[in-house]
């Protein structure tokens, strides 16, 4: 059974472009792209996706380069690497996994009394 509205971008791969309405992203071979409008990203070991994404929930545990924002979970797994502005709304990140660049919650400004929370006094 085919899970509707879902995008595989296979091995050995390399595509360019826009993506708007899509369910499910599996990026397994290299990708440079916008992606709007979707639910999941998924970005498998050996994968590569660089451009800007916002979706619901991601997975990475291959390599992605720019500008993501998750507005639930997003999950870095052993093998993941994000390089880039990063945004969530909750974060779960496996022992070896990195992110690297400006990284906030969703919602939050990234540098918000010097690295101290907004809220909290001195």
């Amino acid at each position: 059974m085919q899970e509707a509205g879902k995008l595989i971008v296979g091995r050995e791969i390399k595509l360019k472009g826009e993506i708007t309405s899509c369910e499910r992203l599996v990026v397994e071979g290299s990708l440079e792209a916008a992606l709007m409008d979707s639910r999941t990203l998924d970005v498998t070991p050996g994968g590569h996706f660089k451009g800007m994404a916002v979706v619901d929930s991601a997975t990475i545990s291959g390599h992605f380069d720019g500008e993501l924002t998750v507005e639930g979970l997003l999950t870095v797994t052993s093998t993941g690497r994000i390089i880039g502005t990063i945004r969530f709304g909750e974060l779960e990140v496996e022992r070896g996994g990195t992110l690297s660049g400006d990284i906030a919650i969703a919602g939050t400004p990234a540098r918000a009394s010097g690295g101290k929370a907004a809220d909290q006094d001195d």
